[in-house]
């Protein structure tokens, strides 16, 4: 592949459409160092030092005979200094192939409190030569092959920022922003009128898209309104290929009311009772796919439980965008906000808020060994835990 010198570098405002605007977010990215994807890395042009925070240290293995002793203290805005436990260095790649940097990074080890595993300050951003822009939350820098480009986890700011307000009292040393409301509300839904006759037959769409593409959404939503179903006479019935209901045995009076709302369903000809024997980038183009395949299975949708277009939001639990499933920021802040348990009911009320963030925390099983621990003897709330 031929080689492309000093190619040059700039943002354009398609480098800022993913993002929901306006924005405020801190540059918060994701490299990898040796073996392992380091997320949460905050991108701080007025650090004067990389750090790695002493959590994410550990959590990556690294053998402690590789450390360099390091006696210069960090001194953030207050004055308060930091002394650093030692320096390490990793070799540190950014970027998609082939526009792709290694360098060496000599990172500051300390032992803080921080919503963030590692920082990205001035010496490593001129080291790549890079280029930052808050607005477009990304880095751009030269390669051999053309401009190299980090993108920022916008989400991932967000549940940080969360977290930075509940660490109360905990020096930041090179990391100090305006205080600002901590939560930001979920994206707006505005109601959507599908049928000009029947003022409330409505369904949702989110309110941050383009209007243009929130136009043409609304537009599709209508001239395909037969997908959804306001009453049980509006729907057909699912193709037996792809789904039967089989009766289950409840408690009597559970029996009767499940029997009362069978019988509304066979009256309106939506289900019908059978024998079994005892064994068990183009949103609006997929969109039309999802509502193709619906139809031919004679499956609707209910409306009223439907959003179209949203960029972002809360399902199920979790916070879903673009980027996929992530963590909730309600239940961090429940966590860290909590008090060490005292007593064996709030060890277990820790267990099941850490267990909806397992998926989030690599070996979490592991890390949350010593609350078990606690489970199988007398309640002792250890140094361990």
């Amino acid at each position: 592949m031929s080689r492309i010198n000093n190619p040059p570098i700039g943002f354009s405002e398609k480098d800022a459409r993913r993002l929901h605007h306006p924005h405020d977010d801190a540059l918060v990215v994701t490299i990898q160092a040796g073996d392992y994807n380091i997320h949460r890395v905050l991108v701080d042009n007025g650090s004067l030092a990389d750090i790695l925070y002493y959590p994410a240290f550990q959590q990556m293995g690294i053998e402690k005979e590789r450390l360099v002793p390091n006696n210069t203290p960090l001194v953030g805005f207050g004055g308060a200094r930091v002394f650093p436990l030692d320096v390490i260095t990793l070799a540190v790649t950014i970027g998609d192939y082939p526009q792709r940097i290694t360098r060496n990074v000599a990172f500051l080890v300390v032992d803080c409190s921080s919503a963030y595993n590692a920082i990205i300050g001035r010496p490593t951003l001129n080291l790549w030569k890079a280029i930052t822009s808050t607005y477009h939350l990304m880095i751009k820098f030269p390669t051999d092959c053309g401009v190299g480009e980090l993108r920022g986890d916008q989400v991932a700011a967000h549940e940080c920022y969360v977290a930075m307000m509940e660490i109360d009292g905990h020096l930041q040393a090179m990391n100090i922003e305006e205080r600002r409301v901590a939560t930001r509300p979920i994206e707006r839904l505005e109601d959507v009128l599908l049928d000009e006759s029947q003022p409330e037959r409505t369904t949702k769409i989110g309110t941050l898209a383009d209007p243009t593409v929130r136009q043409e959404l609304a537009t599709f939503l209508k001239e395909n309104r037969d997908v959804f179903a306001w009453s049980h006479e509006d729907m057909p019935g699912i193709d037996p290929s792809i789904m039967v209901h089989k009766k289950r045995i409840f408690t009597q009076e559970r029996d009767q009311a499940v029997a009362e709302e069978v019988r509304k369903l066979q009256e309106a000809g939506f289900i019908k009772e059978v024998y079994y024997p005892d064994w068990e980038e183009d949103h609006l183009e997929d969109l039309k796919e999802t509502f193709d395949t619906l139809r031919f299975y004679n499956m609707k949708l209910n409306p009223g439980k439907c959003a179209f277009g949203v960029t972002a939001g809360k399902f199920l639990g979790y916070m879903v965008s673009q980027r996929g499933i992530e963590a909730n920021p309600d239940k961090i802040r429940a966590i860290i906000g909590m008090v060490p348990p005292k007593n064996i009911k709030e060890v277990q009320s820790l267990n099941g808020k850490v267990a909806t963030l397992n998926r989030f925390v690599s070996r979490a099983t592991d890390r949350c060994l010593p609350f078990f621990r606690t489970l199988k003897k007398s309640f002792e709330w250890t140094t361990e835990c």
